[in-house]
């Protein structure tokens, strides 16, 4: 499966023999007296963050599939196994099953989320069940932490033959992962820490454009897609949401939220988009104080009336993933949203397979 960049029709031969050629028409060079998208200092090292730096002038859009995940990455493991009942009473639609492994990862706990829409890789912090300490064990921990948080009834699986079955259930009906959740931030001309950015209740008209092109407004009352761990919290909100590529994608958007939802949402997204207005450059330097589970970021910042620079940095932990960065190029609408989200997705299994490199 890949993912192209959408394009103008051409009709010359060359752009035929060349399968890149309609992308690059869609990008060029930006002038060097530009700012700097990403701001680095001699005086303040960037020392938990890599910059992406572009490596040349095409892309090669491709989605990385992988859908046996239970089998791969739990099955053998030690690990536990949930059954969550939907509060609403519709137990035929969106009964899910949560497995757990038993050992956190730094401080972070990684879980797998299948229904019968698909499955989601998801971790949250260990400091994040720690409140339910009048529990007797983790396990009774977690379980009333996913009540509260997911809107449904959970209990703990002892039957020793449910892990068998549900692998089982996995190699008959093999599915891709079909969900993502993204946070993206608004930050004004000089702010550079995120409790700024978490302060703004609303975006300049070049912000509400690019969110226009990443997705469409929707009510959360009433909403029957992919929620990306909204609650019935949320009931009354708004938020932003796509299908893109048979992949349902929920925006976590901090103009949109409260402070609760700052830190309950945005703080266990693992990939945050900054939209940075006024052409300042982005200064990185602060963005550890969003704690540990993001890992990817993504600075956007428009240029000209319809174009879009694109920078990416991630946690040092965090090796190279596709596609690569192209050199001194600027995205139009038409592909901005295809080459964020692909690298995000792509960047979310290297979160499920190899946690080790993300954290």
């Amino acid at each position: 499966m890949s993912e192209t960049g959408s394009s103008t029709a051409e009709s010359s031969s060359s752009d035929e023999q060349d399968p890149n050629a309609k992308l690059r028409a869609h990008s060029a060079p930006v002038p060097r007296k530009i700012k700097p998208l990403i701001y680095t200092s001699p005086e303040i090292p960037l020392t938990a963050f890599h910059i992406e730096e572009g490596v040349g002038t095409t892309q090669d859009w491709h989605l990385d599939i992988i859908e046996d995940m239970y089998k791969q990455k739990f099955y053998e493991q030690r690990h536990w196994n949930f059954i969550g009942i939907p509060k609403d009473g519709k137990e035929d639609q969106s009964v899910m099953i949560i497995s757990l492994l038993e050992k956190p990862l730094i401080g972070v706990y990684q879980a797998l989320k299948t229904t019968k829409k698909g499955w989601e890789f998801f971790s949250f912090p260990e400091i994040d069940i720690e409140k339910y300490s009048k529990k007797h064990t983790v396990s009774e921990k977690v379980e009333e932490y996913f009540s509260e948080t997911m809107s449904a009834s959970f209990y703990e699986v002892k039957d020793r033959k449910f892990p068998h079955h549900l692998k089982l259930i996995e190699e008959k009906y093999p599915q891709k992962r079909n969900t993502l959740k993204i946070a993206i931030m608004y930050c004004k001309k000089n702010q550079t820490k995120p409790t700024e950015m978490f302060s703004n209740r609303k975006g300049s008209k070049a912000f509400e454009t690019f969110l226009k092109i990443m997705g469409k407004k929707i009510q959360l009352n009433g909403w029957t897609g992919y929620r990306g761990n909204f609650g019935t919290e949320g009931e009354n909100m708004e938020s932003y949401y796509t299908v893109w590529q048979g992949i349902e994608v929920m925006y976590h958007v901090s103009t949109m939220m409260d402070a609760d939802h700052h830190r309950r949402l945005i703080g266990n997204d693992i990939a945050v988009i900054f939209f940075q207005d006024q052409g300042d450059s982005f200064h990185p330097e602060h963005v550890d104080m969003m704690g540990t589970v993001p890992q990817c970021f993504v600075v956007v910042s428009p240029y000209l009336k319809t174009k879009y620079r694109l920078g990416f940095f991630n946690r040092v932990n965090v090796k190279p993933y596709k596609p690569d960065l192209p050199k001194h190029q600027n995205f139009d609408g038409n592909n901005v949203k295809d080459f964020i989200l692909c690298k995000i997705y792509n960047l979310s299994l290297i979160h499920i397979s190899e946690p080790t490199r993300l954290l």
